[in-house]
């Protein structure tokens, strides 16, 4: 059983890496999430950082307000993963 509490507390400590949406077993959004912070490190030289940085702050607030229903859709499905 996932728990929502070790949910969150992977988004506040690793939410920009994806940790919370690995933990979920949701493997293809949780992989847009290291991309976006090595694009981000990357722009970081270039002074481009914001755009990427931006799209990460808005997908770890919209996660933050999904992350119940996400835990109960991985506690609800036998192998964890989407239906």
């Amino acid at each position: 059983m996932k728990s929502t509490a070790t949910a969150y507390l992977l988004w506040v400590c690793l939410g920009v890496v994806g940790a919370h949406r690995f933990y979920l077993r949701r493997w293809w959004g949780g992989a847009v999430y290291p991309v976006l912070a090595v694009t981000t490190f990357v722009a970081l030289f270039f002074y481009l950082a914001a755009i990427p940085l931006f799209i990460i702050l808005v997908l770890l607030l919209i996660d933050a307000a999904r992350l119940p229903g996400m835990v109960r859709r991985a506690n609800a499905t036998p192998s964890g993963k989407e239906v």
